[in-house]
């Protein structure tokens, strides 16, 4: 077989690919003598490469990394979203069912593929719904807060209220806001998005709204009659909207707030450093 040193050369590099475990496992498989003349070629394959700029050395090239989506580029993807989940919603005129159905600790080994779909359906619906109540607790908060804070110290003063309910008066100032952004809108609550990105993009959404009547009307309409967990049913008029759209606040009381994931921690340190 004749001798080739490209070919030598692509083996070597070759083998710089494989992971420490991996090679060592390989060398295992080899004789001992064989082992330690090669481990005498490779020290001086060693010594030779030493002092040698690596700069333009071809290796394995870094993965380029995506491009992170502009602000402009996730607003136009929830004007879509939003559009969307409201054509799903007004399609049908039944009762809306927010179902929790799932198994925990469900077992696959004996499922099969479209067996393994419905379950997946079911969980997505799930942590749909889930997203959902969450949102809708969160109106329900917003509301209590907002009654509290114009109740003129009828429960005591404004920082021993929250104190007594432990809740940071910022936190409270996000959920009111909130409160007053449902109100308005109260169809955004089925549009699968989350309370963060209802908050940070509430600003351009409402300038949004001002240029396009059509999706403007169509957010304000209040939700249809709701089913839980097929419990009872919750009333139209009892659900955010059913006494009529409120006005869209001018100025939010978080309209310097920080949405990012760690929001209820930095609540919760300037509120312990403001006492």
């Amino acid at each position: 077989m004749a001798f080739s040193k490209a070919t030598l050369i692509k083996r070597v590099k070759a083998v710089g690919t494989y992971a420490e475990a991996e090679i060592a496992e390989a060398i295992e498989k080899i004789d001992d003598s064989e082992v330690a003349t090669f481990n005498q070629l490779i020290q001086k394959l060693h010594k030779n490469l030493a002092g040698v700029k690596t700069e333009k050395v071809d290796g394995r090239k870094p993965e380029k990394k995506k491009a992170e989506p502009t602000m402009e580029q996730k607003f136009t993807r929830l004007i879509e979203k939003i559009r969307m989940c409201l054509e799903k919603y007004e399609a049908s005129d039944a009762i809306d069912n927010w179902s929790l159905a799932f198994t925990v600790g469900e077992y696959y080994g004996n499922k099969t593929f479209t067996e393994i779909q419905d379950i997946h359906l079911k969980l997505v619906n799930a942590g749909a719904t889930a997203e959902k109540m969450k949102l809708l607790t969160f109106f329900e908060r917003g509301s209590m807060y907002n009654f509290l804070k114009q109740s003129d110290e009828r429960f005591g003063r404004w920082r021993d209220v929250c104190h007594k309910l432990n809740v940071c008066r910022s936190t409270v100032d996000r959920y009111v806001d909130f409160y007053h952004i449902i109100s308005a809108y109260p169809r955004l609550l089925i549009c699968e998005l989350i309370f963060e990105t209802i908050m940070t993009f509430h600003g351009k959404l409402k300038k949004y709204l001002e240029r396009h009547d059509d999706l403007e009307g169509k957010l304000r309409l209040p939700l249809k009659q709701i089913r839980i967990g097929g419990g009872g049913i919750h009333s139209s008029r009892r659900l955010p909207g059913g006494q009529g759209p409120a006005d869209d606040p001018e100025e939010l009381l978080t309209d310097d707030a920080n949405w990012d994931p760690s929001w209820q921690l930095a609540d919760e340190l300037f509120d312990s450093s403001s006492e």
